[in-house]
Formats: structure tokens, C-alpha cells, sequence
């Protein structure tokens, strides 16, 4: 039987996220985790003409308290129309990307009428991402808290998160590919970086990146 890592959820996820999940198939996804600031539960990095911006999505309460809130408890903040003026980021960074406009139409309508939890809708972005990139894995929930993880199973809650280097990740090595801004590449930035810009040869990218972390 085949036993995937565990691992929290992370809003439109960096490349090694991506990679991890593709190296093994799959994960099984924390759902009884307390919310966590300042990872990448609510935040995301992409690439503009200024460089790399930072997408953090405000949340109810101003995350305070978070500590003491279940995963699925934690709601974004409305008033603050924070998954509307992510996207608007997003159009901004890459409207002249090769393929920004044959998969906005499948992404949009997700963050113009997200749904009310934190973890719903990067869970909704986290599928739809998989399903245009024709990745096929295994996406499992936890039934409980996982205090002690089975010696079998890899635990890889909080080590991917915004000041952890990836460069010494065992299953992601970055393969250089075409972007919008800038004649340096910048590598681990939001799948979406690669699936704009990539398009239909994202995954076969992911899984290079794969086979050269092995």
C-alpha cells in the first residue's frame, strides 16, 4: 500500500510543493492543523516587471488568534476582496503570457466567487491547477490531528515554507523554462508562473525537475 506524505495545504503552491506531491503520487493533506502565519498557507509568490512579489490573502480577524483556529475554521476576509485583487495581480503579471488566456477562463471564476474558507478555496485552486496541468495524483484528507507519524510516512508539514532554502530538496531541482519578465530565471515561484507561461509543457517540466532531484 502506498503511503504519501503528509502535508498542510499551501495557497497556489511554489514548484517544490508541486514537485513533492508528483514525486510520490500523491499527499495526504492536514486538515486538523491549527493556521500557521507567515508560511504559505495564505501567501504566494509570483514574478512581475518589479520582480518578485509577495500575495498574502488577508483573513478574518486579521489572522490574529490564528494559532488557536482549525485549518478549516480560518475564513478570508470579504470585506477586503482579497482573492478579486490577487487575480488582478495575476492579469497584470502575465496578460502577455503564452497561454495566460487559454486557462484564466478556467481560474477566474475561482477567485471572483471564491468560497468562504481559507482552505476551500486553495483547495479548489490546488485541483483545478492539477486538472490543467493533466497531473494525476492521489489527494487524501486527514481524520484527526496527526501527532506521531508513522515511521513509513514521510512528515512534511512546515518544511516548505517562505525563509526554507529548496536547494537541497531530494526531489526538486529547478529546470530553467521560459518567463514573462527579467533575462534571470527565478526559480520555485507559484505553479501558476509556469502554467501561464508553459502552458501544455508544465508538467513534463515539474517532472523533469523531479528526475533531476533523484
Amino acid at each position: 500500500m502506498t503511503t504519501y506524505p503528509l502535508i498542510e495545504l499551501h495557497y497556489l503552491p511554489t514548484l517544490e510543493y508541486m514537485a513533492l506531491l508528483l514525486h510520490h503520487g500523491g499527499a495526504e493533506l492536514e486538515t486538523h492543523e491549527h493556521f500557521q502565519r507567515r508560511t504559505f498557507r495564505n501567501r504566494t509568490h509570483i514574478l512581475t516587471d518589479k520582480g518578485v512579489l509577495a500575495l498574502s490573502l488577508p483573513l478574518e480577524g486579521g489572522n490574529k488568534g490564528g494559532m488557536k483556529q482549525g485549518i478549516q475554521e480560518i475564513r478570508i476576509d470579504a470585506g477586503s476582496r482579497g482573492p478579486q485583487k490577487h487575480w488582478r495581480a495575476l492579469e497584470t503579471a502575465y496578460a502577455s503570457a503564452p497561454f495566460f488566456e487559454h486557462y484564466a477562463p478556467f481560474l477566474e471564476p475561482i477567485f471572483n466567487r471564491p468560497p468562504d474558507t481559507l482552505f476551500e478555496f486553495s483547495y479548489q485552486l490546488l485541483t483545478k491547477c492539477l486538472e490543467l496541468m493533466q497531473i494525476g495524483i492521489n489527494l487524501t484528507f486527514s481524520k484527526d490531528f496527526v501527532h506521531t507519524v508513522p515511521s513509513d510516512q514521510p512528515d512534511a508539514r512546515d518544511t516548505l515554507t517562505p525563509r526554507a532554502s529548496f536547494e537541497h530538496r531530494p526531489w526538486y531541482r529547478p529546470v530553467p523554462y521560459y518567463q514573462v519578465f527579467g533575462g534571470t530565471f527565478v526559480p520555485n515561484l507559484s505553479v501558476l508562473d509556469l502554467l501561464f507561461t508553459n502552458g501544455p509543457q508544465s508538467s513534463q517540466i515539474l517532472a523533469q525537475s523531479v528526475e533531476k532531484g533523484r
